[in-house]
């Protein structure tokens, strides 16, 4: 989805450099800050919205249009992955059910991508903390809790800090699979709180809490367990 062409012009010293957008950048109110950040720090790391048609899995009817819908949006993420070079291509992330891509780039980098017509939204990928004040109206889990439902009969998935699987409300195998993602982002002074020391890890006691001593991550077993 093309929207008006932008140019934006930036004069310094008598010299001019000219970035046009094919996208509208008025979907885009993140961009100019991130050109910015990309400009001092180096570089950027930041979520793309692809332009495919997108529902929410659970409202397509039936397998044969989940596996369409995953098809069309690996094929505008490698779209979009045969554009960069070896050091963007070191830093994508791709996400199977949803048409984002996640990638570091510099100023340069990100500026060729926001002029690609595929990209229709950026964001940046920073680093955010886990807050109940916030996090438990956001997933409706008051609205939940009030219903009187008690999750009997659903497999759940907690997305946290970690749980403590062994907690008296947890124990007895109700845990029955687990997984950690944490990235190591020297610019953002973040590293990875996986048990195995890499950025993903799937095995049993993947999911267990961060170190305590980390600010925050005593959030998961607060809540959780």
């Amino acid at each position: 989805m093309t929207g008006l062409r932008l140019i934006a012009l930036c004069f310094v010293l008598g010299l001019s450099t000219t970035a046009a957008f094919a996208g509208d950048l008025k979907a885009m109110p993140d961009a100019p800050a991130l050109f910015e950040k990309a400009q001092n720090l180096g570089s950027v790391r930041v979520i793309l919205k692809l332009d495919t048609e997108f529902v929410v899995e659970g409202s397509l009817s039936g397998s044969a249009a989940v596996a369409n819908q995953r098809s069309q949006i690996n094929r505008v993420q490698s779209d979009i992955a045969s554009t960069l070079n070896a050091s963007q291509l070191g830093s994508l992330k791709r996400f199977e059910t949803v048409p984002y891509i996640g990638l570091e780039l510099d100023k340069a980098g990100l500026e060729n991508l926001l002029n690609n017509p595929l990209v229709i939204g950026v964001e940046e990928d920073g680093l955010s903390r886990a807050t109940l004040l916030q996090s438990v109206p956001f997933i409706n889990g008051d609205d939940v809790i009030n219903s009187g439902s008690n999750g009997s009969g659903w497999t759940v998935a907690i997305l946290d800090t970690g749980v403590r699987k062994t907690h008296v409300d947890l124990d007895s195998g109700k845990v029955v699979s687990e997984a950690c993602y944490s990235s190591t982002v020297g610019s953002l002074n973040s590293f990875t709180v996986c048990p195995n020391g890499g950025q993903s890890q799937t095995s049993s006691g993947a999911g267990v809490n961060c170190g305590t001593a980390i600010d925050g991550c005593n959030h998961g077993t607060h809540v959780a367990g």
